[in-house]
This record gives structure tokens, C-alpha cells and sequence, in this order.
């Protein structure tokens, strides 16, 4: 097993890959969303302005997380051959940093799991919201029918 220590990080590699891949397009969608709210000249709500820079920051977080993931994979690997041309034995520089980049890439799940509640949260505000001004405006229309009403049955001079 020793003969192969430095290929166990490259096959990890991939899946961090796509989590780099996934995570970069969420982080994008941020991008855009505020990029929305600029041009098109909306007044954003503090609650919404704080939860989309959090959400940035986790995104940028877990990124750097899965890029020093991705990196100690691949030094991992390289330096685990280059140590078995020269000596014969990689296995403990390759699992030292292999475990560099394992607790990366459970710190990047920890941030990716924490933007996954706060978008929750936003999801719950804006949909509170949706419920409220329905609710306002439905009870806003009743009472404009009741006026038109009254209105159209008071006798005319």
C-alpha cells in the first residue's frame, strides 16, 4: 500500500472539484441577485442587504476552504511521489497533508451548511412578507369594494 499512498489524495480530488464547481455557481447567483437589485433601482430591505453579504462571505469562505482542500490533495500527491523516488517512503508527509486538506474541506461543509440555513432564513422573510402584503392587500380590497358600494347607494341630488 505504501508503494501507492500518494494516489489516495487524487482520488478525492474530483468530488472537490464538483463542490468547487457548485459552490462557485451559487456564489455567482449572489453576484447577479445584487447586481439585480442595483440596476433595477430597488430598495433593499437592511434584513435582505445583511443576509445576502453573510451568505457572500460563507460563499467566499467555503471556496477558499475547497481551493486549499483541492491544493493539499495535489501537493499531497506530488510530494508523496517525489518522496518515493528519492527514499521509498511517502506515507506519513502524504497523510499529514492529506489531513490539511480533509479538515479544509470539512470547514468548507461547515460554511456551505450554514449558508444553507441562512438562506432559509431569507427564503422564510421574503415569503412572510408575500403572506403579509397579500393579506394586507386583500383586506385593503374588500374595503375599497365596501366604499364603491356605499358609494353607489346613497341617493344622487
Amino acid at each position: 500500500m505504501e508503494e501507492i499512498s500518494w494516489l489516495m489524495p487524487l482520488l478525492i480530488l474530483p468530488g472537490v472539484g464538483l463542490l468547487l464547481m457548485s459552490t462557485s455557481i451559487r456564489y455567482a447567483q449572489i453576484h447577479n441577485e445584487i447586481h439585480h437589485l442595483m440596476d433595477g433601482g430597488h430598495r433593499v430591505m437592511e434584513i435582505t442587504e445583511a443576509h445576502l453579504r453573510q451568505r457572500a462571505v460563507l460563499f467566499r469562505n467555503a471556496l477558499v476552504g475547497l481551493y486549499i482542500s483541492a491544493g493539499a490533495f495535489a501537493i499531497g500527491s506530488i510530494s508523496g511521489v517525489i518522496i518515493d523516488v528519492l527514499t521509498g517512503d511517502s506515507e506519513l508527509i502524504v497523510i499529514a497533508v492529506a489531513c490539511v486538506g480533509i479538515a479544509s474541506l470539512v470547514f468548507s461543509a461547515i460554511e456551505l451548511i450554514r449558508e444553507s440555513i441562512l438562506s432559509l432564513e431569507i427564503i422564510t422573510d421574503h415569503l412572510d412578507t408575500l403572506m403579509h402584503r397579500d393579506h394586507h392587500n386583500h383586506h385593503s380590497s374588500h374595503n375599497d369594494a365596501d366604499v364603491t358600494e356605499a358609494t353607489n347607494k346613497e341617493p344622487h341630488p
